[in-house]
């Protein structure tokens, strides 16, 4: 009778734990879906979107003045958004307001406006990114250009070409010329 009292116990126990890490659980994989929570990631995200801005433009990288204002009055616009729904996320002043608030979908704007936010920071950093990679093109390029100037000036002819009235003299046996043989010319 006593080992049947003690597995009892034992089960009630366990079943109490379970009970208390599943609700606990649930309570903080719940906060993270709050409103504030959200917030905290809108302002965290907002913040890195306008640094970026900020440095794209110092760098000079968006040059298009008509896309600049775009990104600077889409940011604007989420930036209203924002401080609205945060006015609302501060009229809930307790836990059970915030869950109320969160059920009747403030956490659902929060969490668009989220992704709204990473969208317009992904598109400045591909926009910057692309005008990055087109600089390096433009750069590689022009290196390409004075490189080839150096080796071949428009005055001189070229080294792969001989001279008029030159005879090719090979450095090595005929049998083993190919296209990447060192030629010497001799007039």
């Amino acid at each position: 009778m006593a080992d049947n009292a003690t597995s009892n116990n034992f089960n009630l126990f366990i079943g109490a734990l379970s009970l208390v890490t599943a609700i606990s659980s649930t309570v903080l994989c719940c906060r993270a879906f709050l409103p504030r929570a959200q917030m905290r990631l809108f302002v965290e995200i907002m913040g890195e979107t306008k640094a970026m801005l900020l440095e794209a433009d110092q760098k000079g990288l968006i040059q298009n003045e008509s896309i600049r204002q775009g990104f600077t009055i889409k940011i604007e616009q989420l930036e209203e958004l924002g401080t609205d729904l945060h006015e609302e996320i501060c009229e809930a002043r307790t836990q059970f307001e915030e869950h109320i608030a969160a059920l009747k979908g403030l956490s659902r704007a929060v969490i668009q406006l989220v992704g709204r936010a990473r969208y317009l920071r992904s598109w400045i950093a591909t926009h910057t990114a692309q005008e990055k990679h087109r600089r390096q093109a433009e750069r590689e390029l022009a290196a390409d250009q004075n490189r080839a100037n150096l080796f071949h000036p428009a005055d001189q002819q070229s080294v792969d070409t001989p001279p008029p009235g030159a005879y090719i003299v090979s450095c090595l046996p005929p049998h083993s010329l190919s296209s990447n043989s060192t030629y010497r010319y001799d007039r």
